[in-house]
């Protein structure tokens, strides 16, 4: 009998703690030319439960500049970039299989660089919940400010990456201006830098199975362009 009911509050441990939100896109990796005042991302979170849920935001910047603000428009409103998280009062609330959209806006102020956020949707707004569960969803937000303006990265919207997703090689298309290639993972560690002539190919078989991305820098050390590679 005693087993019987540490199973029943395992099993109804489980269900509590089981992710009852998706978001998509997921991964979030947004290029950002460096005339760009205000840029934006709309995602979509679904409530994938068969009950309403209600739930919290908060933004983590983690290592990003200091310069750059951020600020979310969620279900209810939108607030200003010194708003981090959700207010208790102004919670999200979405019926079995609604969808909602969030926004999230990065002013980068003129700095360049790169920066990852985390975006994290909680079913509590003080951190507790009757579940013992707090966070439902973490979401890295990965941001690249280049330096190039908007016309700029207009020109280079031809250059790609192939094959991709890739077990071992890739090459570039429309590759002309890239002299540098730099592989971050998807929390922006710098993982390999490749020195690159037209038509080259380049070996990535030592990363591991996931998402990467990587930046295409020209011989002024600009940045033409930042693409997502899926490593199989």
């Amino acid at each position: 009998m005693r087993k019987h009911l540490l199973l029943l509050f395992s099993l109804f441990g489980f269900c509590l703690n089981a992710q009852v939100l998706s978001v998509t896109p997921d991964p979030i990796i947004l290029e950002v030319p460096g005339d760009v005042v205000d840029k934006k991302i709309d995602m979509i979170v679904k409530n994938t439960s068969g009950s309403d849920v209600d739930f919290w935001w908060s933004i983590d910047r983690g290592s990003c500049p200091d310069e750059w603000k951020f600020y979310l428009c969620d279900v209810n409103l939108c607030y200003t970039p010194s708003v981090t998280s959700c207010p208790c009062n102004k919670e999200n609330t979405l019926a079995p299989n609604e969808e909602g959209t969030l926004m999230m806006h990065i002013i980068p102020n003129g700095v360049t660089g790169m920066g990852v956020i985390t975006l994290k949707l909680t079913d509590a707004c003080d951190g507790k919940s009757s579940s013992g569960s707090t966070s439902i969803v973490e979401l890295p937000i990965t941001f690249n400010v280049g330096t190039t303006s908007t016309k700029f990265s207009e020109i280079n919207n031809d250059i790609s990456i192939f094959p991709n997703p890739t077990y071992d090689q890739i090459k570039l298309k429309e590759d002309e201006n890239v002299s540098e290639l730099v592989i971050y993972n998807i929390v922006g560690k710098k993982l390999m830098r490749l020195k690159h002539s037209k038509g080259q190919s380049h070996d990535v078989s030592e990363l591991d199975k996931g998402i990467y991305l990587v930046r295409l820098i020209n011989k002024k050390n600009n940045v033409l362009k930042v693409l997502r590679l899926t490593k199989k």
